[in-house]
């Protein structure tokens, strides 16, 4: 009685069988052998199921039986193709040129899916219902590739290369900037490139520096919000070629002391600005220490202050357009818009007292006939004169003078304010001036 092979049933005649008739099974089974040894067919998958055909007692050789198979065709979704005998052990060599992937199963077993346009040589173990399917290739270890062997054709596009299977490249100009997402505007997420100039475009850059920033021409600093410079309690110097002209001092809460320098000059804080020395309004000259000078006029809005000694002069103007000076927080003077002055002491007025300064006389003396207007001269050589009464009341009778029978004795110097006449002696006003 005949039997049938394992892996491919070819059909074993046992000794005086099939007289006449072995023929027919011996073609058969050279067909079985030719297929399995290096047999080539072209399968067509239209569905996303299909059955392997190998019969246990074969009646011709089958599909199956081929060692190299090659799925074309358009399944419309994954491709489940079983090897329909799970009990029969089989080795192929599939070449998937569907545009779907095709899944291998023999059993309840581990199964094999090639993607499309891929390749892999699998093995169906033939375990009955648990029988399984393995990926071959899958288990080659790979050796070393001949330079330029992997080109791009090669990596399927649906390849999930993991970062960790990837060396490091350090080799310079080996990826370009058209290969990553390098880019010198401000996107989300990308590399940073600089364009034809140097220059690129960032949000907010965190970094912590250390050394210098050198560059050649200006360094703008252009923000629509603010730009915060933090020293961390230090000063923000400014140098020129690497000498110290200046700096900022913010090491103390809510002040900014601005130094030439070294030197503080200038301070502000909450409270209102200091100027340390001198200070000069509308020049460059170099300030006097501790003046202030305006070239233009000085406006204030309050008090103007003078300090000095044990109390204060201060100047400020009052409701009425009045201009109040006041010494120790008392006023002693008011000037009113139409020049009107009040004075709360007696040295504004006339004095009392004969001869004292700012006092006036009528006197002859001097050279009378050359002095002129507004011409000065000492009081020892003046007399102080008086009009002679001639009887009548009139004022014309006042028609002559003499000079007083008192003796009166003027010092200090004084100022003519009268004419003269060219030809004889007179009297005119003088006013004391010192």
């Amino acid at each position: 009685m005949a039997t049938y092979t394992d892996a491919n049933s070819i059909k074993l005649i046992s000794t005086g069988d099939e007289a006449g008739t072995w023929g027919d099974s011996t073609n058969v089974n050279l067909q079985i052998l030719d297929r399995a040894a290096n047999g080539f067919v072209q399968i067509a998958l239209t569905g996303t199921t299909y059955n392997l055909t190998t019969d246990d007692q074969p009646s011709s050789a089958q599909l199956g039986h081929y060692k190299a198979i090659e799925f074309t065709g358009t399944p419309g979704g994954t491709c489940t193709v079983t090897i329909q005998q799970n009990d029969q052990p089989k080795v192929y060599m599939i070449l998937n040129s569907t545009n779907q992937s095709v899944t291998l199963t023999q059993g309840s077993g581990s199964n094999v899916t090639i993607v499309a346009s891929r390749a892999a040589i699998v093995i169906a173990d033939g375990a009955g219902s648990g029988a399984a399917v393995t990926d071959l290739t899958a288990e080659f270890v790979a050796g070393n590739y001949e330079a330029g062997s992997i080109d791009n054709a090669d990596i399927n596009a649906s390849a999930a290369i993991a970062d960790t299977k990837l060396a490091t490249i350090s080799t310079a100009s080996k990826v370009s900037n058209s290969a990553t997402t390098a880019t010198s505007s401000n996107t989300n997420s990308a590399i940073v490139a600089r364009d034809g100039s140097g220059n690129f475009s960032a949000g907010t850059i965190t970094a912590n520096l250390v050394g210098n920033i050198s560059k050649t021409g200006d360094i703008t600093l252009d923000a629509s919000g603010d730009i915060i410079l933090d020293a961390q309690g230090n000063d923000i110097r400014f140098k020129d070629g690497g000498t110290l002209r200046g700096s900022l001092d913010i090491g103390t809460a809510n002040t900014i002391k601005v130094k030439a320098g070294s030197s503080e000059e200038l301070r502000v804080t909450t409270s209102g600005l200091n100027v340390v020395n001198g200070l000069r309004v509308g020049d460059t000259t170099t300030p006097t220490d501790n003046d202030i000078h305006a070239v233009a006029d000085i406006s204030a809005g309050g008090e103007l202050k003078l300090t000095s000694g044990s109390s204060d002069w201060t100047f400020e103007v009052g409701g009425s357009n009045q201009l109040i000076i006041q010494y120790g927080g008392t006023t002693k003077f008011t000037v009113d818009s139409s020049g009107n002055v009040t004075a709360s002491g007696t040295g504004l007025g006339a004095s009392t007292t004969n001869g004292d300064v700012g006092t006036y006389v009528l006197a002859g003396g001097g050279n009378n006939i050359t002095d002129q207007w507004g011409d000065t001269e000492a009081g020892s050589n003046l007399t102080p004169a008086a009009f002679r009464y001639t009887g009548a009341a009139a004022a014309s009778s006042y028609s002559s003078y003499y000079y007083a029978s008192q003796a009166e004795s003027l010092s200090g110097t004084w100022r003519r304010m009268g004419g003269y006449h060219p030809s004889y002696p007179s009297i005119t006003l003088f006013v004391r001036i010192s």
